[in-house]
Order: C-alpha cells, then structure tokens, then sequence
C-alpha cells in the first residue's frame, strides 16, 4: 500500500487554494497533519488499526476535515487527498459533484468518530468504479 507523505498532502492544498484564488496557504496544525500522515499505517499490537483501504481513506478524510489542519479548504483538500490515496492504490471512484459536495459537506457537522469514520468508509467503496489487482 502506497501512503501520502506530508509534502504530497502540503501539496494537495495549495493545489486546491491556487484553483480557488486563495492567499490563505499554509499547514496551521503541524501534529494534525503528522497523524494523517502517519495514523492509516500504523499496527499497534500486531493488529492492523484501520483494517482496509477504504476505512483508511475515510480516517485521512475525516481527520483533515475535522482537524482544520491547514488555515483554508480544509474539506477540499480531504476530498482531494482521499480520492488521491485511493488512486495511487489503484482505486477509481465515480460519483456526480453533488454526491461529492453532499458527501464532504456532512463530515464537518457529523462527530469525530468510528461509526462516521465506517459510514464515510462504506460511501468510498459502494463509489468504486474500477481497482487494480
């Protein structure tokens, strides 16, 4: 499995601020963005701690989202991110930008939790289109 480094996610943000005409760049919560980067790979007494590529993806998504790791388009950037470490895995996703707004949209008012954590998980998955072997 293929993880986002902290440049590719710093990377991902500015991308999505240069689109947006934004000035506001910039990680405004360092250890944040370390727990992405380091939280979907870790085993923690032999045990996998999130068991699938797509409760991974939904933990990077969440987290940034909830987090407010960088200081502008926290959830474009988790949007972004997530869909991206889905595709360097070998995942495609397909859904409409309603069902993608709708979806990013209810992160921010949902709890930081396991159970919303599984429910966005389940959303990428049922959204697969293609993957690799």
């Amino acid at each position: 499995m293929i993880y986002l480094t902290r440049e590719e996610y710093i990377s991902i943000n500015q991308l999505v601020l240069r689109k947006a005409n934004s000035s506001v760049i910039g990680v405004q919560y360092p250890q944040g963005l370390d727990i992405v980067v380091e939280q979907p790979g870790q085993v923690l007494f032999g045990r996998v701690l999130y068991p699938n590529i797509w409760i991974k993806a939904a933990f990077i998504i969440q987290k940034i989202t909830k987090k407010h790791i960088f200081q502008d388009g926290n959830k474009r950037t988790a949007l972004l991110a997530g869909l991206t470490f889905l595709k360097v895995d070998g995942y495609r996703l397909s859904f409409t930008s309603d069902e993608g707004e709708s979806l990013i949209l209810s992160v921010p008012d949902s709890p930081d939790n396991e159970e919303i954590m599984l429910t966005l998980a389940e959303w990428l998955k049922k959204h697969c289109v293609n993957f690799k072997d």
